[in-house]
């Protein structure tokens, strides 16, 4: 009796030790689901992070072609500007030197200091349109500038991306190896159990006809004595 026990609670402790085993294989998968969802959801967004850097770049890779065009168009009409200032500054001192020369005529004549001072008048102007277009100048080599630092900035964001894309891919391959060697390990146990499973039900088959025969050889008739 107390081996059918002992028997029936080794079957207990193998049924529960494959319930274990299924619920373990059941939560498992589940993780690994999970996570294979989670490395498709980042890979998604890594690329659409990707797609929506490319068209920020080329965005403002045509930006920066137009900027630095227009830097250089700026760049060569103040060199055009200060040219012109020059000239006419040079103009403008070769006749203060003529009308100090020349002061009697230059009075009898009106029309110099007319012109005269349309010139002045055109050389302050044209200093501060060169002023307007140095500033103008310093402003798009800012833009340039903040467009370069948001440029690096999204290429870091894109290599943390890339790391944590990795990162993730190791982690999942290190659960998928470890799963597998449970999977070969408890797969082992389980054949084992049932192994030992039949060879105990074959020593209770055993046991129970030796115990009978021993009952029907031990019994005495009903007068007490005993057969001849």
């Amino acid at each position: 009796m107390l081996l059918v026990v002992v028997l029936l609670l080794l079957l207990l402790l193998l049924l529960l030790k494959q319930l274990l085993l299924r619920l373990d294989l059941a939560v498992k998968l589940r993780l690994r689901l999970r996570l294979l969802g989670r490395g498709k959801g980042l890979e998604h967004e890594v690329t659409h992070f990707q797609s929506r850097l490319h068209r920020i770049e080329d965005g403002h890779r045509l930006e920066l072609a137009r900027l630095k065009k227009e830097v250089e168009y700026h760049k060569r009409l103040r060199q055009g500007a200060d040219q012109r200032s020059y000239e006419l500054e040079d103009r403008l001192g070769r006749m203060s030197l003529q009308q100090q020369q020349h002061a009697s005529a230059a009075a009898r004549d009106p029309g110099h200091d007319e012109e005269k001072d349309g010139l002045i008048a055109q050389s302050q102007l044209l200093v501060s349109k060169n002023s307007e277009l140095s500033t103008r100048v310093k402003m798009l080599e800012s833009q340039v500038s903040q467009l370069e630092e948001l440029k690096a900035a999204l290429e870091s964001e894109l290599n943390q991306a890339y790391c944590e894309r990795d990162e993730l891919a190791t982690e999942l391959e290190r659960i998928l190896t470890k799963q597998h060697g449970h999977l070969g390990y408890h797969s082992e146990v389980a054949a084992d159990g049932e192994g030992y499973g039949e060879e105990g039900e074959e020593d209770i088959g055993g046991s129970g006809g030796a115990s009978g025969g021993g009952s029907g050889g031990g019994a005495l008739p009903e007068d007490g004595q005993a057969p001849a």
